[in-house]
């Protein structure tokens, strides 16, 4: 005799079919990231909306927003705790060129170590602190970016730096000589 919920010519229950839920649910997540994933092609330019060099005007002031309130935060919440100055920002950051690249990759990081699509538990915070920020802010440290700027209370430029030109005369010449000849000696 069948059990009085089921019907008696109803067929038997196929193997797996209580994971079909979860099947459907992955499914829509999925979904979810490829339609996020594809917007977010369509809207920026190679190398993402981060990349300084390839935005335009519009997209650099929405970054330097969205990086700005990220390195108030960052000082605030995490670095200022540090007994250690030279691991703290200085308020002149966003005028070292060096500086607004390596925190815009902090930034990044961070954002795709905590706001994942999944709700599943994670190491990526771990690994942002680990990987990411003590490194960065290490070797910020150890290449005394900050250092005329804590000396001379204010922002002060590195001194005798260094500037290049693409497309110089002496690179040019280079160029010409190594796509002419056999092989590189680069």
């Amino acid at each position: 005799m069948s059990a009085p919920d089921e019907s008696p010519h109803a067929p038997p229950s196929a193997p797996g079919a209580e994971r079909v839920p979860e099947i459907l649910n992955r499914l829509g997540e999925l979904e979810e990231l490829a339609l996020g994933l594809a917007a977010e092609l369509a809207d920026y330019p190679a190398g993402g909306p981060w990349h300084w060099r390839e935005l335009d005007a519009a997209q650099r002031a929405e970054l330097w927003a969205e990086l700005d309130d990220f390195v108030a935060w960052l000082q605030n919440r995490i670095l200022s705790h540090s007994s250690n100055p030279d691991m703290w920002i200085e308020p002149c950051w966003y005028r070292h060129p060096d500086v607004v690249e390596q925190l815009t990759a902090v930034m990044v990081a961070h954002a795709a170590a905590y706001r994942p699509k999944s709700h599943k538990p994670s190491f990526a915070p771990a690994d942002w602190f680990h990987r990411v920020l003590w490194p960065t802010m290490g070797k910020i440290a150890e290449r005394d970016t900050f250092t005329n700027c804590r000396q001379r209370d204010g922002h002060h430029g590195p001194e005798g730096t260094r500037k290049l030109t693409a497309g110089s005369a002496e690179f040019d010449d280079f160029l010409r000589d190594q796509l002419e000849g056999p092989g590189t000696d680069a």
